[in-house]
């Protein structure tokens, strides 16, 4: 990736003290996608977002927001709360401010479940008219997900009374957590980092480590809809079954897109080609379709000599968890007719919610995907599924291919959930 105003540098990890140039004056902080003022750790505010309006003299111009989950890993740094509310596909930031030079420093960090790796989000800055940042992947740049990255652009000079921090998109979606602008002595045009990734440890749980790169190699592919790619659920099963035995080295593919229904692979893509030429030891299918669909899909996994797995999914976080048991008889009869088998999540998700109906699952933005807990959860009935294993006392308690912890007695109690779905539904039926 570029920048066109010089090389970057770490000047100060994000957990210092507040960062004010000398002889600073802070004319906005914003903490984009929040509706509340906060006060941060040092006694500055930062204001909540808004749209951008003439009589206010500042807001963002397109996008919109959203909050995350308070249990990711966002490191302990300044300011952690602004790192949970983000605005994002926004086009522009504008600020009225007086003829001057100004400092200005962008937070980002990569907070969305579908984001796993680098290259997923790009998109370029620009900051009074000139391009700053290039390609830039809050994911790459911060050193995982959720790990915070601040760009400090200074010498930025405003002749015109608005000062303009512009988006453009090129991959994924634009984002941005935090803006401060700061009106400052004249000084060096240039573009810093101003975190160090390296400070924030490993991306990766440690007790997800892959122990079974030796065993027997498994593939699996995953065919579905968001509700499969949400924090990388074929990586969390895989990391599961890799970190728990080492009979199998499980090696996951995927074909997914956003609300595709089965009929959408069977027509319109290479799917059953790659099904058909073999390879895979499972092939799942994570979202319904119509009949002809169905049974096409189920006989190109039979001719490529995989067996079928049929996820069953959860209902709403607005529905009851008995509203669940007619998706579940309408999965397992498609599962007993397609002799595949069937992977209970959704009864695991029934379960959990009977149990413990404070415990979030769902995504706490839609209600409809799966939160961390929501997808512990699933990879847990996956793993559990594949081995014959109970997972209760696994040492990967974290999804998103181990990215993301679980907090260790809910992971547990989820672990024993998935056990409990499992052996109700072994062989195909309930218990």
């Amino acid at each position: 990736m570029g920048y066109l105003l010089g090389a970057l540098l770490v000047a100060a990890l994000a957990g210092g003290p507040a960062l004010v140039a000398p002889g600073g004056e802070v004319l906005y902080r914003v903490n984009c996608g929040a509706h509340e003022t906060y006060v941060d750790e040092d006694g500055a505010t930062w204001q909540p977002d808004q749209e951008w309006s003439e009589d206010a003299g500042w807001g963002a111009e397109g996008g919109q927001t959203t909050a995350r989950d308070q249990v990711l890993p966002v490191p302990d740094v300044r300011a952690r709360p602004i790192y949970f509310t983000e605005r994002f596909g926004v086009e522009r930031y504008r600020f009225r401010v007086p003829e001057g030079v100004y400092t200005v420093r962008l937070h980002f960090a990569e907070t969305h479940a579908n984001n796993y790796r680098p290259g997923l989000r790009e998109f370029h800055v620009s900051v009074g008219g000139r391009r700053v940042l290039t390609d830039f992947d809050p994911y790459k740049e911060g050193g995982g997900f959720a790990r915070p990255c601040v760009m400090e652009v200074s010498g930025v000079t405003v002749s015109d009374g608005e000062l303009r921090v512009g988006f453009e998109l090129k991959t994924e979606s634009v984002e941005v957590n935090g803006i401060e602008v700061l009106r400052t002595p004249s000084a060096e045009s240039r573009v810093r980092k101003l975190t160090d990734p390296e400070a924030f440890g490993p991306a990766v749980v440690s007790a997800c480590r892959d122990v079974a790169a030796d065993g027997r190699p498994v593939k699996i592919l995953f065919v579905g809809h968001s509700y499969t790619a949400w924090w990388v659920l074929p990586d969390t099963v895989a990391a599961l079954v890799n970190s728990g035995q080492s009979e199998m080295h499980l090696i996951p593919e995927h074909a997914l897109r956003g609300g595709a229904r089965l009929q959408y692979f069977v027509n319109e893509t290479d799917v059953l080609d790659r099904i058909r030429k073999g390879g895979f030891d499972y092939v799942v299918q994570g979202t319904t379709g119509t009949p002809e669909a169905t049974q096409a899909f189920h006989q190109a996994v039979r001719d490529g000599g995989a067996k079928a797995m049929v996820y069953c999914l959860w209902v709403s976080r607005k529905a009851k968890p008995e509203e669940q048991e007619p998706r579940t008889r309408a999965d397992l009869e498609v599962a007993r007719q397609m002799d595949a088998i069937f992977v209970p999540a959704g009864p695991a998700w029934q379960i959990a919610r009977q149990r413990r109906p404070e415990l979030v699952l769902h995504d706490v933005s839609d209600g409809h995907h799966p939160g961390p807990a929501g997808s512990y959860l699933t990879a847990c009935v996956f793993y559990s599924v594949l081995t014959g294993r109970s997972p209760v006392g696994h040492p990967c308690m974290a999804t998103m291919g181990g990215q993301v912890p679980v907090e260790q007695q809910t992971a547990r109690f989820l672990q024993e959930v998935a056990w409990q779905a499992v052996k109700r539904y072994r062989e195909g039926g309930a218990a």
